[in-house]
């Protein structure tokens, strides 16, 4: 039994065992600890990822009502067989992404704080103080400039549609290993980030007083 399952997974796509994996390890963490009530889920986080399915969906419709090679007098069963498989599959293909990208952000804003609730703001402030002499926003104060600070903004929030859009090229180039590689790569760097966050918890917000 042990061996038809493990032979069973490995068969399986990585993001798709990554996906249930993550996903029962929280409903067991949320079913023995009280975080279930204050965990909540932020639609907005996953638009980046919801917009290249959607447009994915548009143009599969586009394709399935313009398409005069469906068989009008197939029984209706197999028509919405036909009908709903390109759309299953589009689902089939991003779903995972889309389901560890929301465990990723609603961990970010909710549980990550409560695993680890000490800040190392200060003990990191001391090290760009050993480092630089001083804070670096301190010392980049001179050059601060609204146009600048909007110029990084807007790569700051580039991953926004950088990541979907290179992924929707490779997935409608029908690239498949290219998309999932890329969008395994996505992941792991932001488990990555929430690994990094949780052993060293810094507040964006935090002054750097107490140094």
């Amino acid at each position: 039994m042990i061996r038809k399952f493990v032979a069973f997974v490995l068969r399986c796509r990585l993001e798709d065992v990554l996906a249930i994996a993550f996903s029962i390890a929280l409903i067991i963490f949320f079913s023995i600890t009280r975080l279930f009530h204050p965990f909540t889920f932020g639609m907005l986080d996953l638009i980046f990822l919801l917009l290249p399915v959607g447009a994915l969906g548009l143009k599969t419709l586009f394709i399935l009502l313009v398409s005069s090679e469906s068989d009008t007098n197939a029984d209706t069963i197999k028509f919405l067989m036909n009908f709903f498989k390109p759309f299953l599959k589009i689902i089939r293909d991003w779903f995972p992404f889309i389901l560890l990208c929301a465990c990723y952000y609603s961990l970010y804003d909710n549980l990550v704080t409560r695993v680890n609730p000490h800040s190392a703001d200060a003990t990191l402030a001391r090290i760009d103080a050993f480092i630089l002499g001083n804070q670096p926003s301190f010392l980049l104060e001179p050059f601060i400039r609204p146009w600048l600070t909007n110029f990084f903004n807007l790569v700051y929030f580039s991953h926004v549609v950088f990541f979907p859009s290179v992924a929707l090229y490779f997935y409608l180039k029908k690239e498949e290993a290219a998309f999932r590689r890329l969008m395994m790569g996505f992941l792991t760097i932001m488990l990555m980030g929430t690994v990094s966050y949780i052993l060293v918890p810094a507040n964006t917000r935090a002054t750097c007083a107490g140094i």
